[in-house]
């Protein structure tokens, strides 16, 4: 009896180690995939199709979460490795973005902010847009709010700027509220969050069977 009790105990041990290290190893796949698409488009839905066979994958091996929970591992400061590069419903990339320089900030308080970094006319631009959030069972509702330029031409901490901002702590030009994306709603599904990685779904408008999947690292 003893004996197999200890077969037993080592058995259990060993399978939650292989299935630890399948999850590492899966994460590692997905980001070096996404990597790999940096700065690409997706005009056929391949490249989001490779990633949601890893994804799946992934998924298999995590515990059931509820949207406000997932919600809740989400909440920092994420450097996206790929995705969208428009923040509208546009399929085109934004003239002179810079792929290592797109960030979001998620606030427990109900808000996020958007950041990316930008070469115009040889000049470094950085940009904010700002929303606000609420959950659903099936999604995260979210509308954007305020967009413009953050001054100055120091290097910006994305993982403090957007309660810098909200504090009034950090220079921006606000562009006026009828110029888009200002007012535009959409939804963001969240899949998967720890301490370095984040997979999520993104869509303007309500049907969530458009969506489109980024993959960020987090900030810390």
């Amino acid at each position: 009896m003893k004996l197999l009790m200890c077969f037993m105990l080592t058995s259990v041990f060993m399978v939650g180690t292989v299935n630890a290290r399948e999850l590492s190893e899966v994460k590692s796949e997905i980001l070096k995939l996404a990597e790999s698409y940096k700065g690409q488009m997706d005009e056929d839905g391949s490249k989001q199709e490779a990633l949601e066979v890893l994804v799946d994958e992934l998924v298999a091996q995590i515990p059931e979460m509820t949207m406000a929970e997932k919600a809740k591992k989400a909440m920092g400061v994420w450097n996206q490795v790929w995705g969208p590069y428009a923040f509208d419903d546009n399929n085109r990339m934004p003239p002179g973005i810079k792929f290592d320089k797109i960030y979001q900030y998620i606030s427990p308080n109900g808000y996020y902010y958007n950041f990316a970094e930008y070469k115009l006319l040889g000049m470094n631009v950085k940009s904010y847009l700002r929303g606000v959030y609420s959950l659903e069972d099936d999604r995260i509702n979210v509308q954007f709010t305020k967009t413009g330029l953050i001054r100055g031409r120091d290097a910006v901490d994305y993982a403090v700027a957007g309660e810098k901002i909200e504090q009034g702590k950090l220079k921006v030009f606000n562009f006026p509220s009828s110029i888009p994306p200002v007012g535009i709603k959409g939804a963001l599904v969240e899949v998967y969050a720890d301490e370095d990685m984040r997979i999520n779904y993104g869509v303007v408008g309500d049907d969530l069977r458009k969506s489109a999947i980024f993959v960020m690292k987090r900030i810390k």
